[in-house]
């Protein structure tokens, strides 16, 4: 009973079949199919993956990983169960084991744990090295990454210091210059200060005494009055005596 290779009509998953019977059940979605349909299926598909992994390598080989990201999607979707097509979709978004962003890590676990389940014991050792690889050069990288994150940080922290020291020097050599620039006239100002103050006590004594000296003579003033409004009522009173 000769067993022809043919593709799953359902799941597109590689099966072999007796092409003397008219039916048979997929040994991977246990769906039933016709089996005349399941190995044109393989004529066809089969023929197709071929170009299709070959034009996803090329867009690999051209660095146009977008582009080969999408062919890798379709023979997914196709062709679950070819490794392969898992692998491509891995090397798409590492860059080609280039690098992988921390939001990418957990797609790039999946795909690499799917080309893994599918691959046969020789692709899986090839592969498992080959990622391996990228994993040890990628922690390096990271490493790298983070110390010229922390050099940038130093050399920051160095330019404000050193900044700061410069804005300290400039400020004293500015009060150093302001005291040499007033040293001499200092003495001038002190003296113009002082006399200043001089004058103005002398003004303000002068202003009190010209205060009291007004106020004196007002006073005198008002009882020069009242003495002269005695006398004459004393003058009044006596009239009034001696006429009576």
């Amino acid at each position: 009973m000769p067993l022809t290779p043919a593709i799953c009509t359902q799941c597109n998953s590689a099966i072999q079949v007796d092409s003397d019977k008219e039916a048979g059940v997929c040994s991977s979605c246990g769906t039933a199919f016709v089996v005349e349909k399941a190995i044109n299926n393989y004529i066809v598909n089969g023929q197709d993956f071929d170009a299709l992994l070959t034009n996803a390598n090329v867009f690999l080989d051209l660095k146009d990983f977008e582009k080969a990201q999408n062919i890798f999607d379709d023979i997914t979707t196709r062709y679950p169960s070819k490794a392969i097509g898992w692998w491509g979709l891995l090397q798409c978004l590492t860059l080609n084991f280039t690098e992988c962003d921390s939001d990418n890590q957990a797609s790039a676990a999946l795909y690499y744990e799917r080309t893994i389940k599918f691959a046969t014991d020789e692709e899986s050792v090839q592969f498992a090295e080959t990622f391996e690889n990228f994993l040890s050069l990628q922690s390096e990288q990271e490493k790298a990454f983070a110390a010229a994150e922390q050099a940038k940080i130093n050399a920051t922290n160095n330019i404000i210091f050193n900044i700061n020291v410069l804005e300290k020097q400039r400020m004293e050599k500015r009060l150093a210059y302001s005291k040499k620039l007033l040293s001499p006239i200092l003495p001038i100002i002190l003296s113009i200060i002082f006399a200043l103050i001089i004058h103005y006590v002398i003004l303000v004594v002068g202003v009190f005494f010209l205060v009291f000296y007004i106020h004196q003579k007002s006073a005198k003033k008002r009882l020069y009055t009242q003495i002269m409004q005695l006398d004459t009522e004393i003058y009044s009173l006596k009239k009034q005596q001696e006429n009576l």
